[in-house]
């Protein structure tokens, strides 16, 4: 499974990437100020259908997209900034 994790490098990220990792899936890993168009297609390209996002300022730029509606978990998690 791909699984794309939208974070700058955090105590947070770490845990994220380490659970990942544990469950025997492969993390992409993308910093927060990537624009969401490109993650979009990082998504597509990799067929992720997880998004993990760390930043609640990029989750509303994912959600803007409408990137959710092909099938895709996107999981939030506030107050880790």
């Amino acid at each position: 499974e791909a699984i794309i994790v939208v974070a700058d490098q955090s105590r947070w990220w770490l845990i994220v990437s380490l659970s990942i990792q544990a469950i025997g899936a492969v993390e992409f890993p993308v910093e927060s100020a990537k624009p969401a168009n490109e993650i979009a297609a990082l998504a597509e390209k990799t067929g992720s259908k997880v998004i993990i996002v760390l930043d609640t300022a990029a989750a509303g730029q994912l959600l803007s997209l409408r990137i959710v509606q092909r099938s895709l978990a996107l999981i939030v998690a506030s107050g880790t900034e």
